[in-house]
């Protein structure tokens, strides 16, 4: 299973995900499966989300910097780093929007799972691993289906994600 990584600037934190599909009724037990599996000791936290409300990978790079620095320095607007991540992702600061726009729904769909944290400490076997016993077929999947720039924001798609992103942190 492909596995992309970014190292953010302190050398040993950062975020490595993998693409795919999957058949599942969206619930909080599949996230909790995730940390089950997770090696003692490693920090960190899981997201799995739509691509389909995300621009692409740059957009992911930022809002998983943003939310892992805003859970070490306490300055979170959620109270999970996992919700805080996906309310970066969606640009709002509402939960229920942000599950709306890049949450998971049940049945057949493309996901993105990603893991934030200490990658020094994480086997690099451990999330295509991961993916394989959830079920998760290997797949490239497309970033930015759902975005719809306006003409009063006319950016690209990527631009726009990024902008409206930022927008959450102010």
């Amino acid at each position: 299973m492909p596995l992309s990584r970014m190292v953010f600037p302190n050398g040993k934190d950062g975020l490595c995900y993998c693409e795919g599909t999957i058949t599942t009724k969206a619930s909080q037990e599949w996230l909790k499966k995730l940390y089950s599996e997770l090696p003692s000791g490693i920090e960190g936290f899981f997201q799995v989300f739509s691509p389909s409300g995300v621009a692409g990978k740059h957009h992911l790079g930022w809002a998983a910097f943003a939310s892992f620095n805003a859970w070490k320095s306490n300055t979170m607007h959620a109270k999970k780093p996992e919700m805080e991540l996906l309310c970066h992702l969606a640009g709002v600061r509402q939960i229920p929007d942000a599950q709306d726009r890049v949450g998971i729904k049940s049945g057949k769909q493309e996901i993105v799972l990603v893991f934030v944290g200490n990658l020094s400490a994480l086997p690099k076997s451990f999330i295509p691993a991961l993916c394989k016993s959830l079920g998760i077929a290997s797949k490239k999947v497309t970033w930015g289906q759902t975005i719809r720039p306006s003409k009063a924001w006319p950016l690209d798609k990527e631009s726009f994600a990024l902008e409206r992103s930022a927008l959450f942190e102010s």
